[in-house]
């Protein structure tokens, strides 16, 4: 209990200062990866991400954490039902007030030196592993945080 109290405090002290700097555009697109000539397929996971330096517009946004870390923040209404089922299995509207939900990142994703130059991480840090992530919901906004691994 003592660690997960932990984590709910350096979750928020992180959401603080994401909320007060700058964020970058971004576009990322949920579902498995299909192979080289074929697009995002249903499943869980982001299958491709982009950034650019201007600030966000879209609804969608990137903000570095820390060296290993950084957060993809998305306004509710810049997600589709399909993209709620991709991102936590289900429509967010079936989500119970204490339950605890996160990202599944199915497979690697390898995210390219220039999204990791425009977030300013060092680019050795480019792959978000499969795994689990945290997902932090307010009223307008979710937030997935993403930690970043060597790809050696």
């Amino acid at each position: 209990m003592k660690h997960y109290f932990y984590l709910q405090l350096s979750l928020f002290f992180s959401i603080i200062g994401f909320s007060q700097t700058p964020r970058t555009s971004t576009q990322v697109t949920f579902g498995r990866y299909g192979g080289q000539n074929q697009p995002c397929m249903s499943g869980r996971g982001v299958c491709s991400f982009s950034v650019s330096n201007q600030q966000a517009v879209n609804g969608i946004a990137s903000k570095k954490i820390n060296e290993t870390t950084f957060a993809l923040q998305m306004s509710r209404t810049a997600i589709s039902k399909e993209d709620e089922i991709q991102i936590v299995g289900k429509n967010f509207s079936e989500i119970k007030e204490n339950e605890l939900v996160s990202f599944v990142q199915t497979e690697d994703l390898y995210i390219e030196n220039l999204v990791l130059k425009n977030l300013n991480i060092d680019p050795k840090n480019n792959k978000i592993a499969a795994g689990n992530y945290p997902i932090l919901f307010s009223k307008e906004n979710i937030e997935i945080l993403f930690t970043l691994k060597s790809a050696q």
